[in-house]
């Protein structure tokens, strides 16, 4: 569970009257934190043409430090709402590699971050509609400043702007009008996205085919009559076909190769002139895994699915005591240095109860390992 902590006041955002959002700006933050006192925080990066800030600045996560640590820096919005309900949040984030694309947000208000959102790594700033947020009335009525923390996890992953909204179905065009960005008056038509069965697959025996949904989008007003579709694939390997018009509502596409693809849905209305607008969005390919192999997790050392102190006490009780068989090798090894020795013990104790760096992948989901080595999958059913 993520630690709870104390809002303190000092307001850096206000709701304005008959709004139903609050739109800020990365650097507009109220605090940043160094919780282990290595000088290595949340920055600014300078000159970024597309960012929404007049002044180009855009928050940047060091390019140094402990490596998607949740301990390095958190940025703190201290905001203040005057009408309750439940916010869905969108996020301006741009990253460059596997190594820079992501950052933690929070699960709610006032806790400190603990969900990785992806960023994509294209280098292009794009809008991520993720998670929801409770206000309620009493924090309405009291005036109460609720904390909203965004942390660091790899390196460079920039964070440009983001929105707190009680609509959930706002694309881009909207959100950039937020800042003053983008043609004013009506927002033209919506579209509106749900994946099936995610937008991150494995392949399966060479293939894997995902479903895009269109039909929730609507022409502004809620309606769905008259309404235009077009799916494009932007960039990415060509290992992605369409099994299926690109002019329909609904598009499944098979994917034959590993690797990040962009698409984009463009939706308008039949009806109503100018209200074409779209929303990009990514998917990622992963490799399946090897002939013979069976999944596991990494440091769920008993094989029982979950990593606990259970584990590190199993990885000692076969290093010194010899009663514990190797059920899983590659999930003792939990520090991933290719050895079962006392080091992964002490890497899961420090991860469970120190704040520790967190265990390779595959963690905290499972994946695939050297079947010679988990003749017991560790992955619950």
């Amino acid at each position: 569970a993520p630690l709870q902590r104390e809002a303190v006041e000092g307001v850096a955002g206000e709701q304005e009257a008959g709004a139903n959002y609050i739109a800020m700006l990365s650097t507009d933050y109220t605090e940043v934190t160094d919780p282990d006192e290595d000088n290595i925080t949340w920055a600014f990066a300078e000159g970024v043409e597309t960012s929404l800030d007049p002044n180009g600045r855009v928050l940047a996560a060091p390019n140094d430090g402990d490596f998607r640590s949740q301990l390095q820096s958190s940025a703190i919005y201290r905001l203040r709402f005057n009408q309750p309900g439940t916010y869905r949040g969108y996020f301006r984030v741009r990253g460059f590699d596997r190594n820079s694309n992501s950052f933690w947000r929070p699960s709610g208000f006032n806790v400190e971050p603990d969900i990785n959102i992806n960023t994509g790594n294209t280098g292009r700033l794009q809008w991520r509609s993720e998670g929801d947020y409770v206000v309620s009335q009493e924090d309405v009525d009291t005036g109460r400043v609720l904390e909203f923390i965004l942390g660091v996890r790899e390196f460079r992953a920039q964070v440009d702007a983001f929105v707190l909204s009680l609509d959930a179905d706002m694309v881009e065009p909207e959100l950039n009008e937020l800042f003053g960005e983008g043609p004013a008056g009506a927002a033209g038509a919506r579209p509106v996205l749900s994946v099936t069965p995610a937008s991150e697959a494995p392949l399966e025996n060479g293939s894997v085919e995902i479903t895009f949904d269109g039909q929730r989008s609507h022409d502004g007003s809620c309606g769905r009559e008259n309404l235009a579709f077009a799916w494009e694939k932007l960039s990415g390997p060509e290992g992605a076909t369409f099994a299926g018009p690109a002019d329909l509502p609904v598009l499944s596409i098979v994917f034959t190769e590993a690797g990040e693809y962009l698409f984009r849905l463009t939706v308008s209305s039949e009806q109503l002139p100018d209200s074409e607008n779209s929303r990009d969005f990514i998917v990622t390919i992963t490799d399946g895994p090897a002939p013979g192999t069976v999944p596991f997790l990494r440091c769920d050392s008993n094989v029982d699915g979950e990593v606990t102190l259970a584990d590190a006490v199993f990885t000692l009780r076969h290093l010194f005591l010899g009663d514990s068989d190797i059920r899983c090798g590659s999930a003792m090894d939990c520090d991933s240095d290719g050895e079962i020795s006392l080091s992964d013990a002490v890497f899961n104790l420090n991860y469970l109860f120190l704040g520790g760096a967190i265990p390779a992948s595959p963690f905290p989901a499972c994946d695939s390992g050297a079947a010679d080595n988990c003749e017991t999958s560790n992955c619950l059913e």
